[in-house]
C-alpha cells in the first residue's frame, strides 16, 4: 500500500507543478501574458459587433497589446534618455508620436 501512496503523491506533485508554472529546475516561470485576460475579455464583449470571442483570440489581443505597450514604452524612454532626463514626460510621448508614422493614430489622444 505504501508504494501506491507514493505513486499517487508523485503524480499529484506533477499536477501541482503544472498548475504553479514551475519548470524542471523548480523555478517559477514567467506568465505568458501580464495583462488580465478576464478584463480584456470584458472589453471585447462590450463591443456590440462581437458576439463570441474565443480564448485564443482574447489571448492574442492581450499579448499584442502587451507588446505594443512595451515597444511604445521603450521608444519613449529612449527619447527621455536622449534629453538627458530620468523622468518620462508627456512631451516625450508626443515626440515619439511625431517621429513614428505608424503611431499617427494616437496623435491627439492625450489632449
Amino acid at each position: 500500500m505504501s508504494e501506491e501512496t507514493v505513486e499517487v503523491n508523485e503524480s499529484n506533485d506533477d499536477i501541482e507543478n503544472t498548475n504553479d508554472h514551475t519548470d524542471q529546475d523548480g523555478e517559477k516561470s514567467e506568465k505568458l501574458c501580464r495583462l488580465p485576460i478576464a478584463r480584456i475579455k470584458t472589453l471585447i464583449k462590450a463591443d456590440q459587433d462581437v458576439n463570441i470571442a474565443s480564448q485564443e483570440s482574447v489571448f492574442l489581443i492581450a499579448k499584442a497589446t502587451e507588446l505594443f505597450i512595451e515597444q511604445l514604452s521603450r521608444d519613449v524612454y529612449r527619447v527621455t534618455q536622449g534629453n538627458k532626463r530620468k523622468t518620462i514626460q508627456k512631451k516625450d510621448l508626443d515626440m515619439v508620436l511625431e517621429i513614428n508614422d505608424e503611431l499617427a493614430f494616437l496623435e491627439g489622444t492625450l489632449d
